[in-house]
């Protein structure tokens, strides 16, 4: 695959769909690049016959789709003269349809903290998944535990298909680079791949084995033509950097490095993260290796987390003293959330 971008500038989203391989992929671009427009036009105005399941995080988010102008296929109705409509299917569920008058279901709409509401639901004839909007603005109040239940709504909707002969949904997911410590990337081990492909100027990655494709344009021809906007005209900062260049506005900034776990004594677990002291000094290393000998123990419980910040409340000053190395990024991200979960 040669570019990303079609010759308007924007994401060749057809292109980057095309592979059935892919059931899980990730759109992690600029303000303006072409995200959810062309995913909403590849998965319903080119193929309104296979219909899914549109996704925004609260139902406060799949309420404002009733407002005519934050309905996301406004757009696609001016410049394909469509019809498309939102209408309530239950309490937990809208429908988009191809006109006021039509029961034909272009796809559902639900938030994702509902989702788990509808699993009774036969969902077989839904083909996919958009996940709109997955990384919240840093303003914006976190979704407890959002990675597993993005998981969870996957299973529910997907069932046991590939069991049953069928080929399994498509779960695509877009977002602006807004926060890298977010619960999804999180859950799908993506930080320190997202952080990769930053450092080295990858824009799209592929996870065979997985199933996975991550999309980062970083090099949008929209966004160089946007930097000449009054809105973004001699301006500067962590905000522009994200709008035009795909730059994460809250990009980790950590004390990471591999270090020899033969110079530390294990202090504890606490899920995923083994807490290691050095011998030597007083520093801490926190690494994923769980295959030492700890004296203590904490499983990912609300119980046990209280334990856990309990016993070790002196970690967290340690590590705003910088007295704390992380063996990844993906660690320290893990590290910071356990005393905000």
């Amino acid at each position: 695959m040669d570019s990303i971008y079609l010759p308007s500038g924007y994401v060749d989203v057809d292109k980057l769909l095309a592979p059935k391989i892919f059931t899980k992929i990730f759109f992690i671009g600029p303000r303006g690049s072409g995200k959810s427009y062309g995913i909403l036009k590849n998965l319903t105005v080119d193929h309104p016959d296979v219909p899914g399941f549109y996704i925004r995080t609260t139902k406060t988010e799949l309420e404002n789709l009733f407002d005519p102008e934050l309905f996301p296929w406004g757009d696609l109705n001016m410049d394909y003269e469509l019809q498309y409509t939102i209408s309530k299917r239950n309490k937990d569920l809208a429908m988009v349809t191809p006109n006021p008058g039509s029961d034909k279901i272009i796809c559902l709409c639900g938030a994702l903290s509902t989702i788990s509401n509808v699993r009774g639901m036969n969902a077989r004839k839904y083909k996919y998944i958009f996940y709109d909007e997955f990384i919240p603005e840093k303003h914006v109040r976190k979704m407890r535990a959002q990675g597993e239940a993005v998981k969870q709504m996957y299973e529910t909707l997907n069932r046991n298909r590939e069991l049953q002969g069928e080929d399994p949904m498509r779960l695509i997911l877009a977002a602006n680079s807004n926060d890298i410590n977010n619960d999804v990337l999180v859950e799908y081990g993506l930080i320190d791949e997202v952080i990769k492909m930053r450092e080295k100027d990858i824009e799209l990655k592929d996870f065979p084995e997985r199933r996975l494709r991550v999309v980062y344009p970083m090099h949008s021809p929209i966004a160089a033509l946007k930097a000449q906007t009054a809105g973004y005209k001699n301006e500067s900062g962590s905000y522009n950097d994200m709008a035009l260049g795909n730059q994460f506005v809250h990009f980790y900034d950590g004390n990471i490095k591999s270090l020899n776990l033969k110079d530390f004594n294990p202090v504890c677990r606490i899920g995923p993260l083994g807490i290691y002291r050095s011998k030597t000094s007083r520093r801490i290393y926190i690494s994923s290796f769980l295959g030492a000998q700890f004296p203590d123990s904490f499983e990912m419980t609300d119980y046990e987390l209280a334990r856990f910040r309990l016993k070790y409340h002196k970690l967290q000053m340690a590590y705003y003293k910088q007295k704390i190395v992380f063996e990844s990024a993906a660690l320290e991200i893990k590290f910071i959330n356990l005393w905000n979960k």
